[in-house]
């Protein structure tokens, strides 16, 4: 991977360059939910169902009570998941310098972005400064130093997630909750915590009053830069040497405010305090030795070199609580009247590289490539420590020997190529037993503290490696106006570096990562662009791109489960045969209509009735039980797409981009709540619609009733959504003033434009956004690769318009 920095060209005048944008976002569809008239009803009909059980007739004491017209007509009539949003606004600001002598070229920025969240409480603000220079000093030296500084800080509030990642669960999960029956606000302008009925409207946070008491504030410093030398030996030698240096400080401040309005209970009624501060220091030094040289028809280069990358991290985390003034100016570690605790972490990792390439090329049209490394990590014991990779690759410009008087192929290029990359990216000390402190242990008849191993460690943990061939063609025709790129590839990852579950009998130490089975990613991909000058006041261009993707665990020891959906119980199952994070699940045949139904039907359970969910007897014994649970998708798309157009007239400009992907399935969590009706949260405008109220009525939504819930709410395919999508993520226009109005401004350049990202999305996925971001589950599993397409609620994309200016001067 090459990584390059915009710098000064020679002999250039000095050039400033201005951007600025400013905007604003909304979010986009939302999941439609009921109003308080039609919670109301779908309350009262499953209480009158709860109330005509045989074992509760007689018991009018059990009775569930129902919302009464009075109290329907006095309450609030609010939609929750609108309140938590708003028009955010965005803006962003560009100056950059430019220019360079015969020796020395320059480029000097510095930028600011600006960012209201669209969920009230959420905000980013970033600044960044940026120098490069390049120098001749002598005429077999050049030296040159790129600088990067940036400082950002953001708010952050919970918006993916139960709380099991840690982030205090989700503003978003507990919109959809909110019953509408509940005001936001009292009557002293305090916010509504727990109701005044919570057995008639439930028990959830106040979506709102969770935003607007979260202070929680990350910011960092980061400092990223090199200095590189390069010597020229001779005309066909040179010697590159480049330090390199990344530091970032991060501190993130997190105030849990004791707030709410009920005597019953108070969110967070104990208040705390969390302060974590992370410093990494990466440093990194290559040297590299590169010849190139011609013999006649022949064309050769050669390079050798070297790489050590050196990375501490330290981490402190301080935690105070029991504060008795939540004024922020008094929200210190100390203040508090708990008792403080404090931790402390800090790892040193090492990797060390030496790798050469050879590069060949006859007449320009055969090519020949070959690359070998080793590679060593501290991650690994030192018996494990390295790794050796390479990759290989052919190429031929078949137009020069079979098309040569085809003038329509101006290019037409076979390549093949085949490789091997280490993957080593597992936690330091892997390899070793991690123990730490705070467990008791019978000393007599006293317990005394010790310490006990918290993660075990596998001293034969080693590289995880991917082999990877192929295979692809580039045409260009007529003019280079028609160019198409196809590809075949085929990549097997061997010894795989997971963690695995391990037997409770093992203890409760997290379990060790070791290397086991293989997976395969294969596909095709295919690029068509076609581009056209019509006249000097007329171009357009067209650029499709699509790629077939597949995967399947080749091999695999153990099955491993994955994807929490609820405490102990997961929706994904890795192994062989199928896809990594495959959704393993009861699959629904539809709804039960009449008792006959039930009887002639495997068995499900003692308290089935007619209007509760069906599901296949997979293994045909009869009953249904986890025996039944099958494959049914996975979150991996099985395609992807995109589509890029555009045109220039006169001076206006025009673009469009599409993006989608298909075949994929989503685990529309958040619903086992919202439509399993098992708690008196809000429902799904779907659910009301489709839910089944008699015989006949719904195939495809279960009859209100809360003790249903042990068979409705499994997890199934009920819940299982096609993720499939097409998104317009841009649309731009815009407008070069002319030579004429450029020279009475003195500019060289000047644009304006309007853009609008993620404007329309066509789906069926019935959640916010089938284009899930990371949800604080997935990322405290550690796992994300296999319980991705799980949605807890999750944050979705912005709307978002822009209005810019581009001027150099």
């Amino acid at each position: 991977m090459l990584i390059t920095t915009f710098r000064g060209q020679k002999n250039k005048a000095t050039k400033i360059t201005f951007n600025s944008s400013i905007g604003f976002q909304k979010h986009g569809k939302l999941t439609e939910m009921l109003d308080k008239y039609e919670y109301a009803e779908v309350f009262n009909e499953a209480a009158e169902t709860f109330n005509n059980k045989t074992n509760i007739i007689e018991h009018p004491e059990l009775y569930r009570k129902k919302i009464t017209n009075d109290y329907l007509n006095s309450a609030s009539n609010i939609n929750h998941l609108e309140s938590i949003f708003r028009t955010a606004i965005i803006n962003s600001q560009y100056l950059g310098i430019s220019g360079g002598g015969e020796k020395t070229q320059y480029n000097i920025s510095g930028s600011y972005f600006g960012q209201e969240g669209i969920m009230v409480g959420s905000e980013h603000e970033k600044i960044t400064g940026k120098i490069s220079i390049t120098s001749e000093i002598k005429d077999w030296l050049t030296v040159g130093t790129n600088i990067n500084i940036s400082k950002s800080e953001t708010s952050i509030v919970g918006s993916s997630g139960d709380g099991y990642g840690g982030n205090g669960g989700s503003a978003i999960r507990y919109a959809f909750f909110r019953n509408p029956m509940i005001p936001t606000y009292d009557e002293q302008s305090e916010f509504v915590d727990l109701p005044d009925r919570p057995d008639l409207l439930g028990d959830g946070y106040n979506p709102l009053g969770l935003l607007v008491n979260t202070n929680n504030v990350k910011s960092q410093l980061s400092t990223f830069g090199d200095l590189n030398l390069k010597f020229k030996i001779n005309e066909n030698l040179n010697f590159v040497s480049i330090l390199g240096m990344d530091n970032s400080e991060y501190k993130q401040k997190r105030f849990n405010k004791t707030w709410g309005n009920s005597n019953s209970r108070k969110v967070n009624e104990i208040n705390s305090l969390n302060v974590y501060h992370n410093s990494s220091l990466n440093w990194s030094f290559s040297n590299v030795l590169n010849f190139t040289k011609s013999f006649g028809k022949h064309n050769f280069n050669a390079m050798i070199g070297g790489e050590s990358v050196s990375n501490k991290f330290a981490n402190t985390t301080v935690n105070d609580r029991d504060f008795p003034d939540q004024n922020p100016a008094l929200i210190y570690i100390g203040n508090g009247t708990g008792v403080v605790t404090s931790s402390e972490t800090n790892l040193t990792y090492n990797l060390l590289s030496f790798f050469s390439r050879v590069n060949y090329n006859y007449k320009e049209k055969y090519f020949v490539s070959a690359l070998i490394r080793q590679d060593g990590s501290s991650r690994f014991s030192k018996e494990n420590r390295w790794g050796t990779f390479y990759s290989a690759s052919l190429g031929w410009d078949i137009n020069k020997d079979l098309f040569t008087e085809n003038k329509n192929i101006d290019q037409w290029k076979l390549r093949l190529s085949y490789g091997a990359v280490g993957n080593q990216e597992i936690p330091d000390f892997a390899y070793l037993e991690r123990i730490t402190k705070g467990y008791q242990y019978p000393f007599g008849e006293t317990a005394t503290e010790g310490y006990a191993t918290y993660m075990l460690g596998n001293a034969d943990v080693k590289w995880e490696t991917s082999k990877q061939i192929d295979i692809g063609t580039d045409i260009s025709l007529f003019n280079y106006k028609l160019n198409i790129n196809i590809d075949y590839f085929r990549k097997v990852t061997n010894d795989l570096l997971l963690s695995v579950s391990i037997p409770s009998s093992a203890g409760y130490a997290a379990s060790p990562i070791i290397n086991t089975g293989s997976v395969l990613n294969s596909g095709f991909e295919m690029t068509i662009e076609y581009k056209k000058y019509v006249s000097d006041n007329l171009s357009y261009y067209i650029k499709a791109n699509g790629a077939l993707l597949h995967n399947e665990m080749l091999e695999l020891e153990n099955p491993i489960l994955a994807g929490r959906i609820d405490n102990g119980v997961y929706a994904t199952k890795t192994e062989k045969a199928y896809p990594i994070g495959s959704f393993y699940l009861y699959e629904m045949e539809g709804i039960f209509q009449n008792e006959t139904e039930i009887v002639t039907h495997a068995f499900q359970g003692n308290n089935i009735k007619p209007g509760d969910v069906k599901f296949k007897d997979q293994n045909g014994d009869g009953k249904i039980d986890s025996d039944d649970r099958t494959h049914l998708g996975s979150a991996i798309p099985k395609l992807v797409t995109s589509l890029n157009l555009g045109f220039t007239y006169k001076k206006f400009d025009f673009s469009m981009f599409f993006s989608g992907a298909f075949g994929q399935k989503l685990y529309y969590q958040i619903a086992t709540d919202i439509e399993g009706f098992y708690r008196p949260f809000n429902l799904t405008q779907r659910y009301y619609d489709e839910r089944w109220t008699g015989e006949g009525t719904s195939n495809t939504q279960p009859r209100a009733a809360w003790e249903a819930k042990s068979n409705n709410a499994r997890p199934s395919s009920r819940f299982l959504e096609d993720g499939s999508y097409i998104k317009l993520k841009n649309v731009q226009i815009g407008y070069n003033f002319s030579t004429k109005v450029l020279e009475k401004l003195h500019l060289t350049k000047l644009r304006i434009y309007g853009s609008g990202t993620n404007l329309y999305t066509f789906t069926k996925y019935p959640g916010l956004d089938p284009e899930l971001a990371t949800s604080d589950n997935t990322l405290h599993s550690g796992e994300a690769f296999r319980v991705n397409g799980i949605d807890w609620g999750t944050y979705p994309s912005a709307f978002t318009v822009t209005f810019g200016l581009q001027v150099v001067f």
